[in-house]
């Protein structure tokens, strides 16, 4: 058995933080994503963790834990809480919550990028794919992974408004929520979608025939064979040399097994999404997309017209999917905080 005595724990936790962000010293109280860290590190020191304290822990450990003392404090803990959920910051319980979902790879650090951008004052939740720590599976279908966030959210507190926030394949995981919610009689206070797919993948074929310039965007085979698997597992690892670039860290190493667990769940993800037969919200939806994505949302052809309620608006940002994520942050929340004033 390890030791999971507090002081040894915090020891393992520096010296697992220095060799992954290749840093000389690590206290305490030192800060993860200070140091240089980003979601793949964060993956990769999540796994050595687990695998030498024996103690199930999720890539988002780090979101809400993000020094030492705090990480090794919830390793020792007995307490545990819904495997995706996670508490980026607490705020007052009569103001709606943001709650981001993940996108594609199932990490939630698209809302850790926004906290600085925010108000101090306001509540931010995360929900995470808790496959990603390789101790439970994924749900067997996007209504499933809905159902299962929901509950999440009903651990925090029943029955409160939530700003949903669906971040690229996570809008499709965010629309089933909202339209859950409006089906039980407790809708969300807000439905915010940030750069989603051009077009929900139930009719991807015609809009590819239709929009030959998308194929950029998606994959072309709606039943991801081999081919397609192949395609998501290399997007995954150029995924992987993007995000480093824009840390910090230039001596940090992702472990190729923690490549390969993304690279995995976002292929089953996204096998779940191309099956996803998306459901109408009646309710007014914010798109915040880049303008290469903006131009196939305003287009009525496409299913997103048939899927949103009155009110609906867009507001583009940034030129593409990966430039909003990293150099538009500050106008992404800008667009959060005016959706519910």
């Amino acid at each position: 058995m390890p030791d999971r005595e507090p002081a040894a724990v915090l020891a393992l936790v520096c010296d697992v933080w220095r060799a992954v962000l290749g840093v000389a010293d690590v206290g305490p109280d030192d800060d993860f994503f200070e140091l240089g860290g980003d979601s793949l590190l964060a993956a990769t020191v999540a796994a050595r963790l687990a695998e030498r304290t024996e103690a199930p822990l999720a890539p988002g450990a780090l979101v809400d834990h993000s020094t030492p003392r705090t990480l090794a404090a919830r390793i020792t803990s007995r307490s545990h809480h819904h495997p995706a959920l996670r508490a980026l910051r607490a705020g007052p319980p009569p103001t709606p919550a943001l709650v981001f979902v993940h996108g594609v790879y199932g990490f939630a650090f698209f809302a850790r990028r926004l906290l600085a951008h925010l108000p101090p004052e306001q509540e931010v939740l995360a929900l995470e794919a808790p496959a990603l720590s390789g101790d439970r599976a994924l749900p067997t279908s996007v209504d499933a992974i809905a159902r299962d966030y929901l509950a999440a959210l009903e651990q925090v507190e029943p029955a409160r408004r939530w700003h949903l926030v669906g971040h690229c394949g996570g809008a499709l995981i965010a629309l089933a929520m909202a339209a859950r919610l409006q089906r039980d009689g407790t809708p969300p206070a807000a439905l915010t979608l940030v750069d989603p797919p051009p077009a929900p993948l139930v009719d991807i074929e015609r809009c590819l025939r239709r929009h030959p310039n998308l194929a950029r965007d998606v994959l072309r085979d709606p039943r991801l064979g081999p081919a397609a698997r192949a395609a998501v597992h290399a997007h995954a690892r150029r995924r992987a040399e993007i995000e480093l670039a824009h840390a910090r860290a230039p001596h940090a190493r992702v472990d190729p097994a923690v490549l390969d667990r993304v690279a995995a769940v976002g292929v089953d993800l996204l096998s779940l999404l191309y099956a996803h037969r998306p459901p109408p919200y009646p309710g007014p939806v914010t798109f915040v997309a880049s303008r290469r994505r903006a131009r196939a949302l305003l287009d009525p052809t496409l299913p997103w017209q048939d899927l949103v309620g009155p009110g609906s608006r867009l507001v583009p940002v940034g030129d593409d999917h990966l430039d909003i994520m990293h150099a538009h942050r500050g106008a992404i929340a800008a667009v959060l905080m005016d959706v519910v004033p």
